[in-house]
């Protein structure tokens, strides 16, 4: 029974092929010693049949330029993060950012079609949010955010083609936000292997991807960088403009926000009456991905079968990036002391 369930998965094609940023040509040259690697498990019965198997652990680089768009709701503030008012006549236009990141991702291929990993990311982005009601003016950001994570690539392949799906978990703290950002991201990729002179491969692909992140964010801003942004010139024109409108507008609240804003400056003058301005103000909004779908083009060359370089792109509504990865594939040897005990019986 057990020879039977590997020569059905053998059939089947799976040993094949592996995935995309951990793609690994359909027919790689034989890995030394790699009957002697700890993983894939059946990887030496596999490898005995006659199927190649991926080095079974990668250390992969990755450098990510991205840009997306971000609708912005349910906007609230107050100076207790656990009752904030809300401020739904504040209006927003879709936030844009422009992100560089940096990411490190160690990876073991458990069975010769599953493969897990672990990764952590660094981060910059220069953001900016125009609000459009009841002033106009711009709001920019440059925050710097953290990310840590963990998936699992599950792949088939048959002859020179191969399909892989990819589930991804990742938690993101923003430097200017109370809250962690919670994603998961789903792919599948379909592509073509082609040997390329003696040692080489290259593997283009095509997919799609869908990305979900949690909507809710809490944040805090000092009030003495209020004070600051509220000095800039853009601001003090927003201010002059508002005080020639204020009546206008106010007078076309509803009276339930007539009521908050009138609690909001009523509290604010009496804190700074008390000299007891608060330290910190906090927000909180709900954001959403203009859409969650992008399509996935890439392409990925394989040298000896541990170095692999790729490129890919993904672009969605409001959304574009461009991912350049470098992943060294090695692998992990079984005890010594077995190998040198097989090496003895060898000799006698």
């Amino acid at each position: 029974m057990k020879n039977l369930f590997i020569t059905i998965i053998v059939f089947l094609g799976i040993f094949n092929q592996s995935f995309a940023q951990n793609n690994y040509p359909a027919r790689t040259e034989a890995d030394i010693d790699s009957l002697d690697y700890l993983f894939p498990a059946m990887g030496s019965k596999i490898k005995k049949m006659g199927h190649s198997v991926p080095m079974p652990t990668g250390l992969m680089f990755n450098y990510v330029y991205q840009q997306s768009n971000i609708r912005l709701e349910d906007f609230k503030m107050g100076t207790d993060p656990n009752n904030l008012h809300n401020m739904d006549f504040v209006g927003f236009s879709p936030a844009h950012s422009e992100t560089m990141a940096y990411n490190v991702r160690l990876d073991l291929w458990l069975l010769p079609f599953l493969n897990v990993y672990g990764n952590y990311a660094y981060s910059t982005s220069e953001g900016s949010v125009q609000i459009t009601d009841p002033l106009n003016f711009p709001v920019n950001t440059t925050p710097e955010t953290q990310s840590y994570g963990f998936g699992f690539t599950t792949a088939y392949g048959w002859n020179d083609w191969f399909m892989a799906a990819n589930f991804n978990f990742t938690w993101s703290d923003n430097q200017a936000l109370e809250t962690m950002t919670k994603s998961q991201i789903i792919s599948v990729r379909f592509g073509r292997n082609f040997k390329v002179g003696k040692n080489g491969h290259i593997a283009p692909s095509v997919g799609v991807q869908y990305q979900h992140m949690s909507p809710y964010s809490l944040g805090s801003i000092k009030t003495s960088k209020i004070k600051d942004f509220l000095n800039n010139d853009v601001v003090q024109g927003a201010k002059q403009n508002l005080r020639n409108k204020y009546d206008e507008w106010y007078d076309g609240l509803s009276r339930p926000e007539k009521k908050i804003v009138s609690e909001a400056i009523d509290a604010v003058q009496n804190k700074v009456g008390e000299h007891q301005m608060p330290e910190k103000l906090y927000y909180s909004f709900n954001k959403y991905k203009m859409s969650n779908f992008a399509a996935i083009v890439g392409v990925s060359y394989f040298y000896k079968n541990r170095h692999m370089f790729r490129a890919e792109t993904a672009v969605g509504y409001g959304y574009v990036n461009a991912v350049f990865s470098y992943n060294y594939r090695f692998g992990l040897y079984k005890r010594r002391e077995k190998r040198l005990s097989n090496h003895l019986k060898n000799i006698f």
